[in-house]
């Protein structure tokens, strides 16, 4: 039986980590070796991978249990990749689970197909216990070797959804280290130039969303900001690893590129950031060209500035930090 190598990032979650690590011991697939990479957390996050080492060890799942430098989720993943020993790596964060047939039912989509990657439906659950399906349905799941598809939105994946081959993870380079937000869209959409997808149509994980995580993802207007510019990195690193592939398709790409870039743009114009709006349209024309995209964001700004003579600067509009 193969080895899945399960990948598990770490940092400040001690609280919530175990609750990851159970949902591996309860796979009913076997040859698992369980690498947790605790990317320099300062809780008691060592404490809990000490106390569930034997507990691994007793459910037949093979612990490596890992300590870094803080770098980010990105390097966490590929130092353990790095450091693992599976024929298959799967990914899974420190707050999330998976359903006891998870690996299973993957691992013989894999061998069945032939595919590099396979990806399942997952449920988005928030604190109050609501939940959606990601993708929105099974027919939105990618498969077979389409990068525009996956590029244009029609098609999509979770990170947590993930299984692979190894050696794909490692030829098409892992994740992007200069990401430290946006690395797993990026390296979705890399892979979907590199190989073939196939993908096991049942909700087999969940991600859950803590009250944490949503205050991090509403944020300051400084965090909005940095958010904003690894958005616009994310999309120069993509076309960097990808634009010269075969399969690349760069009328696609301006558009998936014109759709993201634009709502940071509305940012920076609601709040009267004029400078930094122009600055951003240059910044948008040199990855594009002077592209359609391109142009409607001018538009867009011209229209904002003839608007701002007549609408009073209202203090609430600039968040704050």
């Amino acid at each position: 039986m193969a080895m899945v190598s399960v990948i598990i990032p770490t940092f400040n979650r001690a609280d919530r980590l175990h609750i990851s690590i159970e949902s591996v011991l309860a796979q009913t697939y076997r040859a698992i070796e369980l690498v947790v990479v605790d990317d320099g957390s300062t809780d008691a996050t060592q404490a809990v991978l000490a106390s569930l080492e034997d507990k691994a060890r007793a459910a037949d799942v093979t612990p490596l249990f890992l300590r870094k430098e803080n770098g980010g989720a990105a390097a966490a993943r590929n130092y353990g990749v790095r450091q693992a020993h599976g024929e298959y790596i799967a990914l899974l964060d420190d707050d999330d689970t998976w359903r006891p047939d998870k690996l299973a039912l993957q691992i013989a989509e894999l061998q069945r197909t032939g595919a590099e990657v396979c990806t399942c439906l997952i449920e988005k659950v928030r604190p109050d216990g609501t939940s959606r399906l990601y993708p929105r349905g099974p027919e939105r799941l990618h498969t077979g070797n389409d990068p525009a598809a996956y590029l244009r939105g029609g098609k999509s994946a979770h990170t947590i959804s993930q299984v692979m081959r190894r050696e794909f993870y490692l030829r098409i380079g892992g994740f992007d280290e200069r990401l430290r937000t946006h690395e797993d869209h990026e390296f979705l959409r890399r892979a979907a130039h590199y190989g073939a997808f196939c993908a096991v149509p049942k909700v087999l994980g969940a991600y859950n969303l803590t009250e944490d995580s949503l205050t991090r993802v509403k944020g300051s207007w400084a965090r909005q900001l940095r958010q904003d510019e690894m958005t616009r990195l994310s999309l120069i690193v993509l076309k960097e690893h990808c634009g010269k592939l075969p399969g690349w398709d760069d009328a696609i790409f301006c558009m998936r590129a014109g759709i993201e870039l634009t709502k940071p743009l509305r940012n920076l114009l609601w709040h009267r950031e004029f400078d930094a709006a122009r600055a951003w349209i240059e910044d948008s024309r040199q990855m594009l060209g002077n592209t359609r995209q391109v142009r409607a964001m001018r538009r867009l700004y011209w229209r904002h500035r003839l608007v701002s003579l007549f609408r009073r600067k209202d203090p609430r509009d600039k968040w704050t930090d």
